[in-house]
């Protein structure tokens, strides 16, 4: 799903249901002048949603390490951190409670 300003594309967001067991990862990617004025929070709601309304147990976000404001974006979404992979802090977001 794509955020619009006008004609310009300005967020995207999506996942994919690679690893059934680990359930679908999520990308989101915002125009750097758009970023910090609610269109990724946007975008990841109508995710979640999405894959609430699609019965996604969980989804999956693989965060930087050293990205702060990465792992605070996904923290207040409500993903909570569930393993590390390399350089990469996995999160992990249970559809199953509201």
């Amino acid at each position: 799903m794509g955020a619009f300003v006008g004609d310009e594309l300005v967020g995207v967001a999506q996942y994919a249901s690679g690893d059934e067991a680990r359930g679908p990862e999520v990308g989101i990617v915002v125009v750097d002048e758009w970023q910090r004025r609610g269109v990724g929070h946007a975008l990841a709601n109508r995710l979640i949603a999405r894959a609430r309304a699609l019965q996604h147990p969980s989804l999956h976000a693989h965060v930087l390490a050293d990205n702060r404001a990465g792992l605070r974006f996904v923290q207040r979404l409500g993903f909570r951190s569930a393993a590390r992979d390399g350089t990469f802090v996995v999160h992990e977001l249970d559809l199953t409670k509201r």
